[in-house]
């Protein structure tokens, strides 16, 4: 079981994963819109990582890396050229 510590804080604003996320001009982002409004569908995943250390969150993902490992599923990159069908 994860527990949750409270987060640091930096001039009284807790210091969270998502302090000064945004959207790239110009691309489309899943989790934010252009004027930094979490998308309604990820608001789930938002409030989880809003409540998240960095340090909670690096642990997190390195399990999850591991347990890909550990099951034989690996990143793949194509080296070909050709177009993809």
């Amino acid at each position: 079981m994860l527990t949750e510590t409270k987060p640091p804080t930096v001039t009284g604003i807790p210091a969270t994963l998502l302090n000064g996320y945004h959207a790239l001009d110009g691309t489309y982002d899943e989790l934010v819109e252009a004027n930094g409004a979490t998308r309604q569908h990820a608001n789930m995943v938002a409030h989880l990582l809003e409540k998240m250390t960095p340090d909670t969150f690096a642990r997190c993902q390195a399990l999850a890396e591991l347990a890909l490992a550990q099951r034989g599923v690996t990143p793949c990159t194509r080296t070909s050229a050709a177009p993809r069908r």
